[in-house]
């Protein structure tokens, strides 16, 4: 066995050069599996941590509940742990507003409720904390710990409003949507509550997450929160389900292990064919060495375990090394893998504070790596095997078992000689060439996706047209502050000619546009809903609606004849009952007043608009509103002057806490953070593919050069010069990367595209128009052809070194 083993150290230490490029393969192969394996279980943690921090550690909540019940629903047998909050009372904070809330130590756990410095929870009646901003609406410029403060507030929508001076206990963390929507909350203490709201005012909200949440899928813990609220007869309005951290809290990340399996099968397939090719490339010029080996008593399972013993060493210095590779990228990159790119403080945190050391998880790449190496040898081993000692001895390259006719030429000249041999192995040749292209149709199908990924497509979808975007931030149905529903902050005229003539005057603005929205109240399956109608012009309709319908016939002048409308969120569309020429019985809120109106529905659309359904002004005018229904304003300003107006937009905007503003060059820098974060992903694991690809070719191009070595040293005896030999390897070379890009344009932009226009069907990010990658397919080629030179140039001047004299003299 020591025999063995000495033998196959004593091959690889002879082809040094097949025996890099193989451990190279492997490390590739075994940090690529690393990569996707510690990436999907770091994703796995990060997303139950981030959505615990985001959304809470628990399953839903029962809401609007008495003493009594929530006693009940406390030492429920089905509830793991519940914690208790309520609402006190409400602040009027000038412009803002606030809402005053008592947590019990539970809730504030569950709910990821958060102190800075040496903040402590309020325990006395007259003790709070907020956010320093709800202190500075109240008068307070710098509030500190200790500090008095007078809170004006009131219990109910009705109630009086009451003064009552507090003391600063501590401080919740400052929050940018709490400061943009200018409402905050602010924790009281249970004696403040139970001193403040009588007993039969009490109303508890209490959060609770279930048991055996590991043994539950997401549609059985929906399920079962359902009927633990009819067991205690709370009404289903009442249940609030905490969907987010149920998905993550029971899902064991089914699609992400999909995904990464997926990849890893993409690696594991590719990598045997590689490393396969390489072994099998080398073994033919081992041939007659095999031969005698078998000659002189070597068994047939000694030659297996000879080749098997050469993928062992390598995989033995390799797989640790890749594993070590692999692990170091992830824990520099996992931020970027995961999507995030610190574009959310609070997320980024999360995942980079998440644990990816796995023993398993590496333990795991480098079995499947190890696996990887044993079924590339498996091939080879058998040829090994077999090999026939009288067979082995008057071997030749290319030859086979049946007698073939060799065709000869009167002429030769360095295209022939290219093409003889090639022709001398058709099968390494073939084999190589598929690899190379198999490597490249990926990168041609991934770029079909990534080349057509338009950030300004997906930008418009949130400003549609101009340089800024401002609507308003309101609610539809909100039963506690209905005076922050559209229909009611409408009445408040906030964007009416005023507004738009002073948006005008402001210098560097060439065009402003107003919209109309209208609250609507729509019977339809199961009940009657509360959406938002947008009012269109046929100009606005035909660039926003009707090239994205999906269904139905919707013609602006068929449809402001018969009160036609078009829904604008057609994945629903069958869910709610729709269906086109059906006839739907409307409300139009105009302020508090409701107009009816019968519609016709002629169409379905994704018109990613920030409202339900579409009518013309045609039809909107003959409803005879009296309120005036703008909710959005498009402002056009020149390219120099856009920092100048927003800063100016913004001063407007500060007038009331209701108003919105988006730039265009936001979204689009938001839409290509993403893209450009998926694509870098992407083409990172083709490179590393296609590196292992080239392997596949590099060894190709030295193996025959060794093979050739005596052949091509008696060409040079007769007249061929070092110019012929390098043009003659570097035409070698290109019918490889020909080869290669001829599979690679041809399967991988057929299967691209269709590819593409699957993902566009399921509303993938940026996916529109079509277009061939040009500016992708040129640049791989030419890494191609680079790469090919590069090496064509190396192994020339590597085999120039040697004499005619010792290349003639050369016994393989």
């Amino acid at each position: 066995m020591k025999t063995v083993t000495k033998l196959s150290e004593k091959n690889l230490r002879q082809n040094r050069g097949r025996s890099i490029l193989i451990a190279i393969s492997i490390i590739l192969t075994t940090a690529l599996l690393t990569i996707i394996g510690l990436s999907c279980n770091g994703l796995l943690k990060a997303n139950k941590a981030n959505s615990s921090a985001l959304y809470g550690d628990f399953h839903g909540a029962f809401m609007n509940v008495g003493e009594e019940k929530m006693k009940e629903i406390i030492v429920r047998g089905e509830i793991e742990k519940a914690g208790v909050m309520a609402n006190a009372a409400t602040a009027d904070l000038g412009k803002a507003s606030g809402i005053l809330a008592y947590y019990d130590q539970k809730a504030r756990a569950m709910s990821n409720l958060k102190m800075t410095g040496h903040s402590r929870i309020p325990v006395e009646e007259n003790e709070i904390m907020a956010q320093k901003a709800f202190f500075k609406n109240l008068g307070l410029k710098k509030p500190e710990i200790g500090d008095s403060v007078t809170v004006p507030y009131r219990i109910g929508a009705k109630g009086k409003v009451i003064k009552k001076a507090f003391k600063i206990s501590g401080f919740l963390p400052d929050n940018e949507i709490n400061d943009l929507k200018q409402t905050y909350g602010a924790v009281v203490s249970k004696k403040f509550y139970e001193n403040t709201v009588p007993v039969k005012k009490r109303s508890y909200s209490v959060c609770f997450k279930m048991k055996n949440d590991q043994k539950m899928t997401e549609n059985e813990m929906e399920e079962s929160i359902q009927d633990l609220g009819k067991a205690l007869s709370i009404p289903e309005r009442n249940i609030s389900l905490n969907k987010i951290f149920i998905m993550w809290d029971t899902d064991p990340g089914t699609q992400t292990v999909a995904v990464g399996a997926f990849v890893a099968a993409i690696v594991i397939l590719f990598s045997i064919v590689v490393i396969y090719n390489i072994f099998y490339v080398g073994m033919v010029q081992k041939v007659q060495e095999y031969g005698k080996l078998r000659a002189i008593g070597m068994t047939r399972k000694q030659m297996k375990q000879m080749i098997f013993r050469e993928g062992m060493i390598l995989s033995g210095i390799s797989i640790p090394l890749g594993l070590f590779i692999g692990f170091i990228v992830t824990k520099l990159f996992f931020v970027k893998i995961a999507g995030i790119g610190g574009t959310n403080k609070t997320v980024g945190e999360v995942i980079s504070n998440t644990p990816l050391f796995s023993l398993p998880v590496l333990i795991g790449a480098g079995v499947l790596a190890l696996l990887t190496v044993y079924l590339s040898m498996k091939r080879p081993m058998q040829v090994a095997a077999k090999v026939s000692p009288v067979e082995a001895v008057r071997y030749q390259e290319g030859t086979g078992k049946k007698r073939q006719n060799r065709k000869g030429c009167r002429q030769i000249n360095l295209i022939r000689i290219t093409q003889a041999n090639l022709a001398r192995n058709k099968k390494r040749t073939v084999t190589t060439i598929l690899t190379m292209g198999l490597s490249c149709v990926m990168f041609i199908v991934i770029a079909n996706l990534g080349g057509n990924m338009n950030p300004a497509y997906e930008a418009g979808k949130d400003v549609k047209k101009g340089d800024f975007y401002i609507t308003l931030d309101t609610g539809l149905d909100d039963k506690t502050y209905p005076e922050k529903n559209l229909n009611r902050v409408q009445q408040q005229n906030l964007m009416d000619k005023n507004m738009t003539d002073q948006i005008r005057q402001i210098d560097g603005v060439t065009k402003v546009e107003t919209g109309k929205w209208a609250v609507v109240n729509v019977k339809k399956k199961g009940g009657e809903g509360t959406s938002v109608i947008q009012i269109l012009s046929k100009k606005d309709f035909d660039a926003f609606v009707k090239k994205e319908l999906e269904r139905g016939s919707a013609d602006y002048d068929t449809m402001k004849n018969n009160n036609g409308v078009v829904y604008l969120w057609d994945h629903f569309f069958e869910d709610y009952g729709y269906h086109i020429g059906g006839k739907l019985h409307m409300e139009i809120l105009d302020g508090t007043k409701k107009i009816p109106f019968s519609a016709t529905v002629v169409g379905s659309a994704n018109g990613h608009m920030d409202a339900s359904w579409a009518m013309t002004e045609e039809t909107f005018e003959k409803l005879g509103t009296k309120t005036d229904l703008t909710s959005e304003i498009y402002v056009t300003c020149r390219p120099e002057k856009k920092a100048s107006v927003e800063k100016k937009l913004k001063e407007l905007m500060d007038t009331s806490e209701f108003y919105h503003i988006k730039s265009y060059d936001d979204a689009y820098q938001e839409v290509q953070l993403s893209i450009g974060l998926l694509r870098d992903s992407l083409y990172a694991l083709l490179f590393v593919i296609g590196l292992i690809g080239f392997m596949n070719m590099a060894n190709t191009l030295i193996t025959s050069i060794v093979t050739r070595k005596k052949e091509l040293g008696i060409f040079q005896a007769i007249g061929m010069t070092a110019k012929q030999v390098r043009r003659m390897l570097q035409m070698e070379g290109l019918i490889f990367t020909g080869g290669t890009l001829v599979i690679a344009l041809t399967l991988g932009n057929v299967i691209g595209y269709y590819l593409f226009l699957k993902c566009k069907e399921t509303g993938m990010i940026g996916l529109n128009d079509y277009h061939l990658p040009l500016s992708e397919i040129l640049v791989m080629a030419g890494i191609l052809l680079l790469l090919q030179m590069v090496l064509s140039a190396v192994m020339s001047r590597k085999f120039q070194k040697e004499s005619v004299v010792e290349r003639i003299r050369y016994d393989e």
